[in-house]
């Protein structure tokens, strides 16, 4: 299961206008791994849809399983973030993870 956070869900929908935001992994970066944000217009067949908002391959969501996406503001920026439990590694920016 992926969580989203209300105030996650309440950015998507305010800035995606009905379409869907893509999770996935790629590889690369400093831990071997990187999260990719892409949007979607239609989810593929093989996709696992969360709170018709988020949309996740299956591949990586073997990796995602039991995250938590959150959207932060500060004074230096603001963006989605994953919380992940299945990490064992995560760079200083939070952007590459190891598993």
């Amino acid at each position: 299961m992926i969580t989203i956070t209300e105030k996650a869900k309440d950015k998507i929908t305010e800035r995606l206008k009905g379409d869907f935001l893509r999770l996935s992994l790629s590889g690369g970066g400093c831990n071997g791994f990187q999260y990719k944000w892409d949007l979607e217009k239609v989810p593929q067949d093989n996709d696992h849809v969360i709170d018709d908002r988020i949309v996740i391959d299956d591949l990586s969501m073997g990796y995602l399983w039991g995250s938590i996406v959150d959207y932060y503001e500060t004074i230096s920026g603001s963006g989605f973030e994953v919380h992940n439990p299945n990490a064992v590694g995560v760079c200083g920016c939070g952007e590459s993870v190891g598993f």
